[in-house]
């Protein structure tokens, strides 16, 4: 499931365009003004996924899809892999995917291809890097220095040389995903919710996860009945997840006493809107009469 969650959260990517669908480019206004006079930030958008509100990210959400992707990697085994080998296997997963893939595309302007001349001409040709500072060998020591820089420069142009394509891009990918981590501290809480809302979506026929959410779900429920009254919406719901849990597991005899107890606790509960009392109650009739046809079965 990790690795189908990697692939699952790299399949788009969300870039920040104008109401014409053009990309915004270095320097552009991140508020776009409509023609009744009034003014929005630009948001983030992708083919399946759209941002709202005041999101953190820049041009794009691409760093945090990339680390989503890598935790998922690392935690695929145990103990866990370095973030060094996930980023490769990402890497390999985004030279993988088709040529008109969202990250086929953004890769093309996301700096992963390597260096040319430039850096190191550049540093050869800086004037004004030798100058007097109070000292007899400071000149000496700036001529050292900068010729420690240029060998330097040389050394990782003929690395990267050497490197192959996905060498290159998951050496950025991890520097990416540092850079991530560093600036959302929080971001192992963000991979558990996207990961375990994920999980949820897929969760048909995936037994343990189907198992560990049954566990998750009486917790919940135990915890609800004790410090708040059970005839409260939120204790009705979480009765229903823990019997929709069950019944997912093919264990039908089993959820319908807990969907009883939910109708019961609907009976009783005092709502505002007396119709939505109705149409869960019958909600959970239906579900009653069908899990107790299959238990027949």
């Amino acid at each position: 499931m990790h690795f189908d969650f990697a692939r699952h959260i790299l399949s788009d990517l969300a870039i920040r365009k104008d109401a014409n669908g053009n990309r915004l480019g270095r320097g552009k206004r991140r508020v776009q003004r409509f023609s009744s006079g009034e003014t929005a930030r630009v948001p983030l958008s992708g083919e399946h996924i759209s941002y709202g509100g005041e999101e953190p990210y820049q041009g794009n959400d691409a760093s945090f899809r990339l680390t989503m992707a890598v935790t998922a990697i690392e935690m695929s085994t145990e103990p866990a892999i370095s973030t060094k080998k996930a980023s490769r296997t990402i890497a390999d997963m985004v030279l993988a995917l088709p040529a008109d893939a969202p990250f086929r595309r953004f890769r093309r302007h996301s700096g992963t291809r390597p260096r040319g001349r430039r850096s190191k001409q550049r540093l050869a040709n800086t004037p004004g890097r030798t100058r007097w500072r109070g000292g007899a060998f400071a000149d000496l020591e700036m001529r050292i220095r900068d010729e420690e820089q240029r060998k330097a420069a040389a050394r990782r142009e003929r690395e990267e040389r050497t490197q192959t394509p996905s060498a290159r891009l998951g050496e950025s990918i991890r520097k990416q995903v540092g850079k991530f981590r560093k600036e959302y501290p929080n971001w192992r809480k963000l991979f558990d919710m996207w990961f375990g809302g994920y999980l949820y979506e897929h969760r048909h026929g995936n037994t343990d996860y189907l198992a560990k959410l049954e566990v998750a779900l009486r917790e919940r429920l135990a915890l609800l009945e004790q410090t708040i009254r059970h005839n409260e919406p939120f204790v009705i719901w979480g009765t229903v997840q823990l019997a929709g849990a069950i019944e997912e597991q093919g264990k039908h005899a089993e959820a319908v006493p807990y969907y009883r107890l939910a109708r019961m606790r609907w009976h009783r509960a005092l709502l505002p809107s007396p119709e939505y009392r109705r149409e869960a109650i019958d909600f959970l009739n239906e579900r009653i009469v069908a899990c107790s046809q299959r238990d027949a079965r």
